[in-house]
């Protein structure tokens, strides 16, 4: 009789452990039979746009001129003939659409906001190509 009944518990006990490991692989089936991660990500980067607004001003200080200023697709174009000694004053605008903060002339000007800006000219003055750099944090 103790035969049969530990022959009994063996068998339920195999079968338990039977059970459990096909059950066992059987998840381990299914969970790599349905193993897709999807993943999206939009990654953008900020731009830079300085714009120059219409609006400056220009005082001659000292001589006399035959000065011009023109803007045209963010250039500003001064055209002059000047005497010796000459001294003029333009201010002009300068307007941040980008969407970066950007250093221009040592002045930080954030996304949307204009600031005004001061440019000397005399009878020396050339060509002047203005630098600007994107703000580094």
């Amino acid at each position: 009789m103790k035969k049969r009944r530990f022959i009994r518990m063996r068998w339920k006990t195999v079968t338990l452990i039977f059970f459990v490991v096909l059950f066992n692989c059987l998840g381990i089936s299914y969970a790599y039979w349905n193993d897709s991660l999807q993943l999206s990500k939009e990654v953008t980067t900020g731009n830079i746009l300085l714009v120059l607004k219409d609006d400056y001003t220009l005082e001659p200080m000292e001589g006399v001129s035959d000065l011009s200023v023109d803007i045209e697709e963010g250039t500003l174009d001064i055209n002059a003939s000047v005497v010796p000694g000459y001294k003029g004053r333009l201010t002009y605008t300068v307007l941040n659409k980008g969407s970066v903060p950007v250093v221009y002339n040592e002045q930080t000007i954030l996304p949307l906001e204009s600031k005004e800006f001061e440019l000397d000219i005399n009878s020396d003055f050339k060509r002047m190509e203005i630098e600007y750099m994107q703000i580094k944090e």
